[in-house]
């Protein structure tokens, strides 16, 4: 994985314009965390780029360590290591579990420019035939069934990056069409669906001279399409991470030049609810986990909880890529090292 600018800040999820990049400090100390604690798991020098729990206990993180795939899986209360058999050059960037016994997990193989797809079947994870378009990888994924699951990603093709999505019917992953803002380079970071016939990815798109804009794509079951998602002027906008409860509801998170972004989806328009303020400009957020409209945790370089009314910022031990809860008060959070956090 690659860094720009300082800290924890994986290109792939802000991509940047003119030589612009967003630079991220953590140094909150652990005992500043707001809640959050590290669990007891294994140590070592993997790294952990995403994390879904379907209860309390039963949890799937996944990442990469040296040139392979990574895992851990959780029973009870105990993390340990759980046996991943990506090809060499390869890491997984998200996981959707839908059961203790079957997880889906996203990713990309730098050796050969391919996505990567694997599935846990509770005690091993095994690789998944999925196509090979050139030069691609998957960032996101979400599942509502062992029948449905939604990924996407992206792919530079020779005159712009495009958006990339695929599709799990139960048997095999296949490529669904998917669009792109006119020539700008178009990224996809997060997906979130409620169903099969309805869900919604985030990311961003931006041209040499224009700036970003934040990028939305929505699924009715039949097709992609683009809906308007607003941006700050003259900015850098990215949204990383999206969480939806209903087709009328959802919670988009990511960041501007300035520091944190947070959009919200009524079933007709996309608006900003929060954003960085003058002396926020380090604020970062990548993951966000919603179990209903009043309850939604968001982590980056800070962690912010939703309660139905307002925003409250919470200070994180380190950096979250990712954030799952299972409950309104029970949340899981990886940051790009072995450490899991939780908060309850």
């Amino acid at each position: 994985m690659a860094w720009i600018g300082v800290g924890r800040v994986p290109r792939r999820r802000c991509a940047t314009a003119l030589g612009v990049a967003v630079v991220l400090v953590f140094a909150v100390p652990a005992s500043a965390a707001g809640g959050w604690r590290v669990e007891p798991g294994p140590v070592n020098s993997a790294h952990l780029y995403a994390v879904s729990c379907v209860s309390v206990t039963v949890c799937a993180a996944v990442g990469g360590v040296g040139n392979y795939t990574y895992a851990e899986s959780r029973s009870s209360s105990k993390w340990s290591v759980a046996p991943s058999s990506g090809p060499a050059g390869s890491e997984l960037d998200g996981v959707s579990c839908v059961a203790g016994d079957w997880c889906q997990a996203v990713g990309h193989t730098s050796s050969i420019g391919a996505l990567l797809t694997e599935h846990w079947d509770g005690h091993t994870w095994s690789q998944v035939a999925s196509p090979e378009p050139s030069y691609s990888y998957l960032s996101g994924v979400s599942c509502t069934s062992r029948a449905w699951c939604v990924a996407v990603g992206n792919r530079a093709r020779s005159d712009q990056v495009g958006t990339v999505v695929e599709r799990w019917y139960g048997t095999k992953w296949s490529t669904v069409s998917s669009p792109n803002r006119g020539t700008n380079d178009s990224y996809l970071w997060g997906v979130s669906c409620v169903s099969p016939s309805w869900c919604a990815a985030v990311g961003q798109s931006f041209n040499a001279g224009v700036g970003g804009r934040t990028l939305v794509e929505l699924w009715n079951g039949k097709a992609w399409r683009i809906v308007p998602s607003p941006s700050l002027p003259n900015e850098l906008n990215s949204l990383s991470g999206v969480d939806c409860v209903s087709s009328t509801w959802c919670i988009a998170v990511g960041h501007t030049e300035n520091g944190r972004l947070i959009e919200r989806w009524d079933g007709h328009t996309w608006t900003i609810v929060d954003q960085a303020s003058a002396n926020q400009q380090n604020d970062d957020l990548r993951g966000i986990a919603c179990t209903s409209r009043t309850a939604c945790t968001a982590v980056g370089s800070i962690a912010e909880s939703w309660n139905g009314h307002a925003w409250s910022t919470v200070a994180f031990p380190d950096g979250a890529y990712s954030v799952s809860c299972p409950t309104a008060t029970v949340c899981k959070a990886v940051g790009g090292s072995t450490r899991i956090y939780t908060k309850n």
